[in-house]
């Protein structure tokens, strides 16, 4: 757990890491997921264990956010839900992965900003007062989600995919901003050539996450 006169974050993991990690510039770096390359400046993916093997995930993010600011989230490769304390600022800022993987689900009633990555442990809180949107619990019931970002209780809205959501706790207003959105490319070409980059793609991702010492089992 941490806290000040104006933020309160809580985390439980599955291991011994260490959370909140102090970067040099001061902020405060919590991360849930695994981050396993990023992009340099040149524009190739580095595995993390090639650029950073003897750091956690969040020493890691902390010393990418010293490395490029806030813009090193764009340039991370896998799942994850990232916060950012900027204490000098008071700024908190929550980071989505592309595909929005590790949600934040979000509340905001012009007094406090609440948030969680679990939809129950937020709606327990007793500033929220958890009343049910009928149409979205429908949506849940019938597809297991719900559409869009909003969730089955009202004035909770998920953060979206590829976004850094940042809330000022002096009271100014809160903004989302998009870091990436997919581009429809068509692409004519004959049946072998996507074969041949899936195993591609495959291969790279494999070779960032493991190295020549582990012992792989497939089950």
């Amino acid at each position: 757990s941490y806290s000040d006169d104006l933020l309160s974050i809580s985390s439980i993991t599955h291991n011994s890491i260490n959370q909140p990690v102090e970067s040099d510039n001061g902020s405060f770096v919590w991360i849930w997921g695994d981050v396993y390359s990023h992009k340099s400046e040149s524009g190739e993916y580095v595995p993390k264990r090639e650029s950073h093997p003897d750091t956690t995930q969040p020493e890691y993010c902390a010393d990418l956010l010293d490395e490029f600011g806030l813009s090193f989230v764009e340039r991370l490769n896998n799942e994850f839900a990232i916060v950012i304390y900027d204490n000098e600022e008071g700024v908190v800022h929550l980071a989505v992965d592309r595909l929005g993987s590790r949600p934040f689900y979000m509340y905001e009633n012009g007094d406090a900003v609440l948030f969680s990555t679990s939809l129950q442990s937020l709606s327990l809180h007793s500033k929220l007062n958890c009343d049910l949107d009928t149409e979205n619990l429908q949506s849940y019931f019938g597809l297991k989600y719900v559409p869009g970002i909003n969730t089955p209780i009202e004035r909770v809205t998920q953060a979206p995919p590829a976004t850094i959501y940042s809330f000022d706790l002096n009271g100014n207003r809160s903004k989302v901003q998009s870091y990436w959105a997919p581009e429809y490319n068509p692409v004519h070409k004959p049946k072998s050539y996507f074969v041949n980059k899936m195993n591609e793609y495959l291969s790279v991702a494999l070779d960032e996450r493991f190295s020549d010492k582990d012992d792989i089992g497939l089950m």
